[in-house]
């Protein structure tokens, strides 16, 4: 399975990595794939976007799920 991520770092110029966009949109397959593959500063920044997204929604579902 190749799960080609929107939110790859790419080297800057200068040779540091370019910083991590914020996550927009939990999608459960994603994640799995993140923590299978040991992708763990992503895998750690879906599962913070979760877990605030069910604060603010009093622990149900909202409209940025997949």
């Amino acid at each position: 399975m190749n799960m080609d991520t929107e939110l790859s770092a790419t080297p800057a110029p200068s040779g540091e990595a370019a910083p991590l966009p914020a996550v927009t949109l939990f999608n459960l397959e994603h994640f799995e794939w993140r923590v299978h593959t040991a992708q763990t500063e992503l895998a750690c920044r879906e599962l913070m976007f979760l877990l605030e997204e069910l604060d603010r929604h009093y622990g149900q579902w909202g409209e940025r799920f997949t």
